[in-house]
């Protein structure tokens, strides 16, 4: 059998039908893949236009499908409802679900169906860590910041104190990259929160705060964040380019030690292995705003990963085939690639993953092995997470290194807003009102920082949102909310 699968491919992967991943796949299972799967950036318009024409792949496979793909193209029936495929012939899953009634809650839409299957994660903040430069802190005599202003004022002494030592003025203070346009993607969640807000990243529009959903763009503080990120810009201390680059672009900065801070997953995919621990992760930030040190915690199920669309000649043989990846041996075949080739168990119980000497492993593994080096894929890590830490320091000390690190952040942890779904009718409503907020205050965001807008058109900016429609919209999620909410009560 030969599947259509379309995916999100990051721009670190090889194209993936290189990838070892499918072809022991193919061997084991006698089913072909046919690869459509864009670069990150490109994937949304490619993956709406596939849904628009009806053109659609079998199986989307890392596929990035919002809430509203999945209750818009489910009800539509363009997707499979897949509750009864999973009791029939996933038991693995469908053990986790009645395991995790949180989980099944979390995947389930308002109709009663689950049309996408998640990713489990494990471990606490993979996303976002905002790393700071200590080999330069400690060339300038300086402390780790605690503050936004003492923050500035370490940028501003990167800026003029020649940290790298190369008598030139080319540090780059703070640095980015963004997401399909949206202003500073990455670095957003970390600044934002020392302003009180918890959010994701990207889109990550909407927070919740002692009870209230809260649209974060509208609220005071926000305008203090903007106001803050407005002056590293104005001044220097934030690049330029954070608004256009992707992390190629950002590496090859990292790689002429230009950066003093940034955010990634951990510091050697911007810097390279060898300077992976000269930096150190920010601890959370207070501000004028906001006396409470804090970081988001993001929830641990990433939706939208998997789906089966009505094209599929079989999705019976699909869901089997993609039920392997939540039991651990599928799932350490999906993370480090094939036993004996790729990892080995160590003495202790552990996993030691074998690669090249000198190879960088992420890259490695995401030029070689998988695609799960990059993108979002539907298993569950969390017992493929638990051997990794065994013997972690000694088979993989860059890893080590930024497990330590992110431990710092566990007392700091506030939960972002949960994973919601809206009714159909909620949908269509609130998907218009959604797309021109997102639209407004991405371009209006990138003007505050830039001073294209002023700051003080900040009272013109709140009557556009609220003509657009913010209280509508505001209303729809807190109804979602309570919903959650509600069921939650009932389980």
């Amino acid at each position: 059998m030969t599947l259509s699968v379309m995916g999100s491919r990051s721009p670190l992967q090889s194209p993936w039908e290189e990838l070892k991943l499918f072809r022991v796949l193919e061997a084991q299972t006698g089913i072909r893949l046919v690869f459509d799967t864009p670069i990150d950036d490109a994937y949304e318009e490619r993956k709406n236009l596939a849904f628009a024409s009806g053109s659609l792949p079998d199986v989307f496979f890392g596929g990035r499908l919002s809430p509203a793909d999945e209750v818009t193209y489910g009800s539509q029936g363009l997707l499979l409802p897949l509750e009864a495929l999973i009791a029939e012939h996933a038991p693995n899953l469908a053990q986790l679900l009645a395991e995790r009634p949180d989980l099944r809650r979390a995947i389930t839409t308002p109709d009663g169906h689950i049309y996408a299957l998640p990713a489990v994660t494990a471990g606490f903040g993979v996303y976002p860590k905002l790393w700071i430069n200590a080999a330069w802190l400690d060339a300038l005599g300086l402390a780790m910041p605690r503050t936004t202003d003492e923050l500035y004022e370490v940028l501003r002494a990167f800026q003029t104190g020649d940290p790298n030592g190369n008598g030139e003025a080319d540090e780059i203070p703070i640095s980015s990259t963004s997401l399909e346009g949206w202003p500073l993607d990455d670095l957003r969640p970390g600044l934002l929160a020392a302003f009180g807000f918890s959010v994701g990243y990207g889109r990550a529009l909407f927070d919740v705060a002692d009870g209230r959903v809260r649209f974060v763009p509208a609220e005071p503080a926000f305008y203090e964040y903007l106001a803050f990120v407005h002056r590293l810009y104005r001044d220097g201390l934030l690049d330029p380019d954070a608004f256009t680059q992707d992390l190629t672009a950002l590496a090859a900065k990292g790689a002429a030690d230009r950066l003093g801070a940034f955010t990634a997953a951990g510091p050697f995919l911007v810097v390279g292995p060898e300077r992976n621990e000269t930096f150190r992760q920010l601890l959370p930030l207070t501000s004028a705003v906001n006396a409470t040190p804090m970081w988001p915690r993001t929830s641990a199920y990433v939706r939208g990963t998997f789906a089966i669309s009505h094209t599929n000649p079989d999705p019976a043989a699909t869901m089997r085939w993609v039920d392997r990846f939540y039991d651990l041996e599928g799932a350490l075949l999906l993370v480090h690639g094939v036993y004996g080739e790729d990892w080995v168990y160590t003495p202790s119980g552990g996993i030691a993953r074998l690669y090249p000497e000198g190879e960088n492993p992420e890259l490695y593994r995401a030029a070689t092995l998988t695609p799960d080096a990059g993108s979002q894929l539907p298993h569950n890590r969390e017992p493929v997470f638990a051997l990794a830490q065994i013997d972690l320091a000694q088979t993989n000390p860059l890893n080590f290194y930024i497990a330590e690190q992110t431990a710092l952040l566990e007392p700091y942890a506030a939960p972002t807003l949960p994973p919601l779904y809206f009714t159909p009718d909620e949908q269509r409503e609130l998907s218009a009102l959604l797309l021109e907020l997102e639209r407004f205050t991405q371009s209006a965001e990138a003007g505050f920082i830039t001073g294209q807008r002023p700051l003080d058109t900040w009272e013109a900016y709140l009557e556009t949102l609220r003509r657009i429609g913010l209280e509508r919209v505001l209303a729809l999620y807190t109804a979602a909310y309570e919903r959650y909410l509600a069921a939650g009560a009932a389980e």
